[in-house]
């Protein structure tokens, strides 16, 4: 397969993608202790280091490996070497080992398993080491092994639009209320009229 890793024997001689942060640790022009080409990054201080150099890739849906190798030597029993691969939130790492001059150890994370095109991936070491630890890491490499079912992009639902509020109907005017008839006036009375006397 394809190394697609930039610069990942670090030929160009300087960090270029390679983000390096901490002491006692840079890319150096140093036959005596490169797996191949004349660049390796090397690292050695008097004191503790602690150190860590990454680079961040777009990789397309896919399984990948991730490795590199390490030489060198070390009487601290705390020392930590690594290499991890961070992306979507979550990391994956693997530890080197420390065994000697030109004995190179080969780290690799595999089955990095991206489902989304466009992903971006922060490939990188990282080492914690005591003063006089000495080693280098050299031919790093980046590999696609498989291929990886892309999610398909989740287009929301649209939500749902409210239905409109219905027009209350308008109150029924109520019906004006009915006028009494006036009473009937009773009639009058006839006065009877008055006996004959005899």
């Amino acid at each position: 397969p394809k190394n697609i890793l930039p610069d990942a024997g670090f030929e160009s001689g300087s960090a270029g993608t390679w983000t390096i942060t901490g002491n006692g640790i840079g890319i150096k022009n140093d036959t005596s202790n490169t797996k191949k080409g004349s660049y390796c990054l090397h690292f050695w201080a008097a004191q503790d280091m602690e150190c860590e150099v990454y680079q961040t890739v777009t990789l397309d849906a896919g399984v990948y490996s991730f490795g590199g190798y390490l030489e060198g030597s070390t009487d601290g029993t705390e020392d930590t070497y690594a290499i991890y691969v961070s992306y979507d939130g979550q990391e994956q790492t693997a530890s080197a080992e420390m065994n000697g001059w030109k004995v190179w150890s080969n780290p690799e994370i595999k089955d990095i398993t991206i489902t989304k095109d466009g992903t971006e991936v922060t490939l990188g070491i990282r080492v914690k080491a005591s003063a006089n630890a000495w080693g280098a890491w050299d031919e790093m490499y980046l590999y696609k092994t498989g291929e990886a079912e892309p999610q398909p992009t989740v287009t929301p639902e649209p939500g749902t639009t409210p239905a409109p509020a219905g027009t209350p109907e308008p109150s029924a005017t109520p019906a004006p209320a009915t006028t009494p008839e006036p009473s009937a006036t009773p009639e009058s009375t006839s006065t009877p009229a008055p006996s004959d006397s005899s």
